[in-house]
């Protein structure tokens, strides 16, 4: 596997809040749900015309936003 850029990786450490799109090194893609002192939640989108649409199905949980880039997961 890969690896994303450092640029991207401290652009997705300001921004990875609930409602950004994120992307994988395996080509998925999902919505930032949750990002507290519980961790961070994904759950999967819909292409709904221009704007994907969130679903209610978590694809991903971290402990932390480094863990999520660890795990290959970045904003969009």
């Amino acid at each position: 596997m890969g690896a994303w850029s450092k640029s991207l990786e401290e652009i997705t450490k300001r921004s990875a809040n609930p409602g950004a799109i994120v992307k994988s090194m395996n080509g998925d893609f999902g919505m930032v749900s949750q990002r507290n002192a519980e961790g961070i939640k994904i759950v999967g989108v819909i292409e709904n015309g221009i704007f994907p649409t969130p679903t209610d199905k978590v694809i991903a949980e971290f402990p932390n936003v480094s863990a999520m880039i660890e795990a290959g997961w970045v904003v969009d």
